[in-house]
């Protein structure tokens, strides 16, 4: 897929502040970095030709469309559901195996999403372990019921993510009646006492209320799949952008975002109703959202306009927000953005390797040892045939020596595409982490800093200079058989050398 003239793909959030990594040692890393910016247009997108053959490239196409999220709203329904409202007294903490966890109420959703930045002071004591690092990104999955999802969340997603997953199952939801109805007054019929008076609530309607409540707390308003359709995103709570651009149509009656700011108009906080009526097409599920909290680096953020630039201004500070929604339709959507940790800019990629390389033992560090970076997407054939055959890769083909291991997706990462000249996808490139570790200035990558100043800014340049010195080889193929073969010839022939 060739990436020159592109669009550069969904509109992201875009955040400042501090970034942390979250890393789970051994072999096979379940996290390397939490965080990751946001980057991208909200213009065009890339499709990919159908040829799918071994090594098969992808090349530009546009086939990006629009669905609005349905916004009719019945007050007269669900309100006294403590679904909407999430406070259930009997709701199941949260259960975690692996990488993924299991969320039972919307307070709990609530609690991760709607303000991560106050989670220290904030937290309940069951969701304190699974608060939001600054700037982490987390994919959150949303379904209706447990069979949706059954084979869409596999061990191998457990066991080899980087990226941390929470599953939405609204049928475990809790439900309880509730007397104070944010939409209408006490008194009014069928709301006051504390029965369920005289409204009849189904699983069907408790879940529909719920999954509109879900939509407000992520900032969903609507869905964006490259491969299918276009995106209408909204900052979370009462984060709104009232530039945002609306849509044009093409001759082919597809219907693509115009290049705008990163978010679209969205309702009123808490509100699921818009001026655009009742009859718009609902977001299919299962769905995922891939979250991005607040509190990155200004320099790991993007320009919302999508053009590349890279976000320095000191100070800068956005909220949290999605990033993608995306239909969930296979284990190989959720593994394309899952196992790999997302970077977004040169700088970001930087740290991410030497957070991970600070992490690692001393005596490991004396080693030579690389990483994997894979440029790729998941609207794109030959790329997902590639991630197919990831997890088996991970368990079996990757060697000891590569310590980490990032993904650039082509709608995100922008400015590493531009940095390392990547047109074709996908590819998968080797970096020697021993030429990063000599480096002047590699210590003080991982100092503790909310802006970036101008002689860090020398700094992290001089480190960009280095990192594409520190490339070892690249391949662009879905094989993995060819991908195999060149990281085990390249690997061993460098692990031989730094004998001698």
């Amino acid at each position: 897929m060739q990436t020159e003239g592109k669009g550069k793909g969904a509109p992201l959030c875009q955040v400042g502040a501090k970034s942390y990594a979250d890393v789970t040692p051994g072999k096979k890393r379940l996290r390397d970095d939490t965080a990751s910016p946001g980057g991208g247009d909200c213009g065009s997108a890339l499709s990919c030709e159908q040829s799918l053959g071994e090594g098969a490239a992808c090349h530009s196409h546009d086939v990006r469309k629009e669905l609005d999220v349905d916004k009719t709203d019945r007050p007269d329904v669900g309100a006294r559901v403590g679904l909407l409202r999430g406070t259930a007294p009997h709701a199941l903490p949260p259960s975690t195996s692996g990488t993924v966890t299991f969320l039972y109420s919307l307070a709990q959703l609530r609690e991760l999403f709607c303000a991560p930045s106050l989670q220290d002071s904030s937290s309940s004591v069951a969701m304190r372990d699974h608060r939001l690092n600054p700037g982490e990104s987390v994919i959150v999955i949303v379904c209706m019921d447990e069979a949706e999802i059954k084979n869409l969340v596999q061990d191998s997603t457990r066991e080899y993510s980087s990226c941390r997953i929470f599953c939405v199952n609204l049928s475990c939801f809790s439900v309880e009646g509730r007397s104070d109805c944010p939409h209408r007054p006490a008194g009014t019929p069928g709301y006051g006492g504390g029965g369920m008076g005289g409204v009849s609530v189904d699983l069907e309607s408790q879940q529909k209320h719920a999954l509109k409540e879900v939509y407000r707390v992520l900032g969903v308003t609507g869905v964006r799949d490259p491969s299918q359709s276009s995106v209408t995103l909204s900052p979370p709570s009462e984060i709104r952008n009232t530039d945002a651009k609306g849509t044009e149509g093409n001759e082919d009656g597809r219907v693509t975002t115009t290049k705008g700011p990163a978010f679209h108009n969205s309702a009123e906080p808490g509100s699921v109703d818009d001026e655009r009526g009742a009859t718009q097409e609902v977001l299919t599920h299962p769905f995922m959202v891939l979250w991005r909290a607040p509190g990155a680096l200004p320099d790991e953020c993007v320009d919302q306009c999508g053009d590349g630039t890279v976000n320095k201004e000191p100070g800068t500070i956005a909220p949290g927000g999605p990033l993608l929604v995306k239909h969930l339709t296979s284990v190989e959507h959720l593994h394309s953005l899952s196992l790999f940790t997302p970077v977004y800019t040169v700088e970001h990629l930087i740290r991410t390797i030497a957070r991970k390389l600070d992490s690692v033992p001393v005596a490991s560090a004396l080693s030579c040892s690389y990483t994997l970076v894979y440029f790729g997407a998941s609207w794109c054939p030959p790329c997902m045939r590639a991630v197919a055959s990831l997890p088996d890769m991970i368990k079996s083909d990757f060697p000891e020596s590569i310590e980490c291991m990032v993904k650039a997706d082509m709608d995100f990462a922008t400015p590493i595409f531009k940095f390392f000249e990547v047109e074709i996808i996908p590819v998968f490139m080797i970096l020697n982490n021993n030429v990063l570790r000599v480096a002047d200035g590699w210590s003080e990558v991982l100092n503790d800093y909310n802006q970036v100043d101008r002689t860090k800014g020398v700094a992290m340049a001089a480190l960009s200079d280095v990192l594409l010195r520190s490339e070892v080889g690249r391949i662009q193929n879905s094989s993995r058989a060819s991908v195999r073969a060149f990281i085990d010839k390249l690997t061993k022939k460098l692990s031989f050398d730094a004998d001698f």
